[in-house]
Formats: structure tokens, sequence, C-alpha cells
């Protein structure tokens, strides 16, 4: 991976697997988006990004997109108790509108 080369010290080992994982997630969805996803599945996983850590009362329309809305939630406040430990503040909500939540 690309963050190898640049995160190279042992402290920057946290960085290196949340790049991974993120890598990974970025490309899954983006295949689900591209061609595996149906329209009703793109249109419930888009519906879940509108209500972030709210109310998901809509429910999910199979169990990829349960999958993979609950993946990118669990990565996302991951990252965002990491991020804050470091900087010694909140920043998920940066990274939620990084998702392109609303």
């Amino acid at each position: 991976m690309s963050a190898a080369t640049v995160l190279i010290a042992p402290e920057d080992s946290e960085a290196r697997i949340s790049m991974a994982k993120n890598s990974v997630m970025a490309t899954i969805i983006d295949d689900l988006f591209d061609f595996a996803g149906s329209k009703e599945e793109l249109e419930n996983m888009l519906k879940l990004f509108g209500r972030w850590q709210g109310d998901f009362s809509i429910g999910y329309c199979s169990k990829t997109v349960e999958i993979l809305f609950s993946a990118l939630e669990a990565m996302i406040n991951e990252l965002g108790s990491l991020a804050s430990r470091r900087q010694g503040r909140d920043v998920t909500h940066h990274m939620v509108k990084i998702v392109g939540v609303p």
C-alpha cells in the first residue's frame, strides 16, 4: 500500500492501518455503486448516509447494504476516536462530511 512508503515510522502504524481500511472500504462501496448494487440498494444507502448516526428507522433493504453501511459507520467512528485521542478534540463530524453525508 502507498501508506507504507510514506508512513514508515512505528508510531504511524495506526495511520497505515486506517489508510488500508479506508482504501478497501472505498473500493467496495464504489463497486456497489458502479455495478454490483440494485437501484433499490443504492437509494437505500444514500438515505442511510443522510441519517448518519441518527434515526435508521428506514431500515436496510438488503443484507449487503446493512453490512456495508454498518462497516462504514464503525470504521468512521473508530477513526474518529483515534483522531480525537491524538488531537484532543472530536473530529468525527468532519469525517462524516468527507463521506458526503449532508
